[in-house]
């Protein structure tokens, strides 16, 4: 890999292991800016790989979060978590446009996410604490459901799929009428598979194709 200008170089300043597959990574800010919703690249100077995640973190937080899923069997994440303090990442960014609507308060924003898609909507909701919304969010045990402290608890429904709960356990479409509102826009992020079968969902019950926005993250 070529040099770096430093200004590109970000120290890691914390990282909190949520899971043996989700890392919590947080990096000095510096001058970075960002709209909610979009993404870097992650580069490690001893490689020449780079990955794209979403922020996780607020606009007006200090430093710069990411969620950091480890694939099976992948290359780059498990030298992400590898990573310790005062290590150096490299950022490329911001990139992306799955963004809130210019008006905020035209229509309900309704987020529906699966493991580590939830970065861009803590990123959104921290960054806009007025937001009218609500939350379906998916993971594999509670435990892994990070950040949800900052949803409102009653704006916000867990669904754990791995969990023998008569309340919660299941899969995100088995609680898809719990977010589906007259005069709302969708907003899908996780997995390609939730997210098709969420999109086809919507669209049975006459949500328009252009109020369902998805990132797909694996």
């Amino acid at each position: 890999m070529k040099k770096i200008d430093n200004n590109f170089l970000h120290k890691v300043i914390n990282r909190q292991l949520i899971s043996p597959t989700l890392l919590l990574l947080r990096l000095e800010r510096k001058e970075v800016d960002f709209i909610p919703g979009q993404y870097f690249y992650l580069g490690l100077l001893r490689n020449k790989q780079s990955r794209a995640y979403s922020v996780f973190s607020g606009i007006n937080d200090p430093w710069i979060d990411f969620l950091i899923h480890r694939v099976d069997n992948g290359e780059f994440s498990p030298m992400l978590f590898n990573l310790r303090e005062n290590d150096k990442v490299f950022l490329d960014g911001p990139k992306g446009y799955f963004r809130l609507p210019p008006d905020r308060t035209q229509k309900k924003i309704v987020f529906i996410a699966t493991g580590s898609g939830i970065a861009p909507f803590h990123s959104m909701v921290t960054s806009y604490p007025d937001l009218d919304y609500a939350l379906l969010y998916g993971v594999k045990t509670a435990k892994e459901a990070v950040g949800v402290e900052n949803f409102s608890p009653e704006r916000r429904f867990l669904v754990t799929s791995r969990e023998d709960n008569p309340d919660t356990g299941g899969r995100i479409t088995d609680y898809l009428d719990r977010v589906i509102f007259d005069h709302a826009v969708y907003y899908l992020c996780g997995g390609n598979n939730m997210i098709k079968k969420v999109t086809e969902v919507l669209l049975s019950r006459g949500v328009a194709s252009q109020d369902i926005k998805t990132e797909f993250f694996y």
